[in-house]
């Protein structure tokens, strides 16, 4: 239960947030919990079982993938070393957490079938129980607004107050594009007054 986000704008880099809550059972971890782990320049964002971030956290050879596919193909190959098997419904290692790869240049969703899909610039993406919580608010303000860190903190917190499983700090950070490499790129504005908000 946890809610992760993600948000890529080309010339700027990638959005990522999180809440901090762990619960096992009908067990909440009375601390916050890091949902995001840095391995080089990719971070990687778990939802679900615990020990997929846990694997995720001792990975130190993901740090050295080149792109987004190795980080796939890495965060794959350990899954599955450890008895995981793709979402069938069958078994008690089965993996059904989803997980968000982020660099300053991209976002990418690996799903409960272990495919990989890199998530289109200026859509945001969330995973977790509190997903549906987080694209509503952000759509609401909007992602190509000017204030993108509060689109990010209101998506998580608004999964933080109405999905149990969510709760706790939340966490943005932006995973800011080189400005010698970043093309030069103008988002669109819209003024919140003209569509009611």
């Amino acid at each position: 239960m946890t809610v992760i986000c993600g948000l890529h704008l080309a010339g700027v880099g990638t959005w990522i947030a999180a809440d901090s809550r762990a619960t096992a059972g009908q067990h909440v971890r009375p601390y916050p919990v890091q949902k995001w782990t840095e391995r080089g320049p990719w971070y990687i964002g778990v939802t679900g079982d615990w020990r997929t971030a846990t694997l995720i956290r001792g990975a130190e050879q993901i740090g050295q993938c080149a792109d987004a596919r190795a980080v796939g193909d890495a965060v794959r190959k350990l899954l599955l070393d450890d008895g995981y098997i793709a979402g069938t419904g069958r078994g008690a290692k089965e993996f059904d957490n989803a997980i968000l790869i982020a660099s300053p240049d991209g976002l990418w969703s690996l799903d409960t079938t272990f495919a990989l899909a890199q998530v289109p610039n200026e859509i945001f993406m969330a995973h977790g129980s509190g997903r549906e919580y987080a694209l509503g608010a952000a759509f609401a303000l909007g992602v190509a607004g000017p204030d993108q860190r509060r689109v990010m903190y209101a998506a998580v917190d608004a999964a933080c107050k109405f999905d149990a499983g969510c709760g706790g700090e939340v966490f943005v950070k932006l995973l800011e594009q080189s400005r010698d490499t970043a093309p030069v790129r103008y988002v669109k504005t819209v003024d919140p007054s003209i569509v009611g908000y």
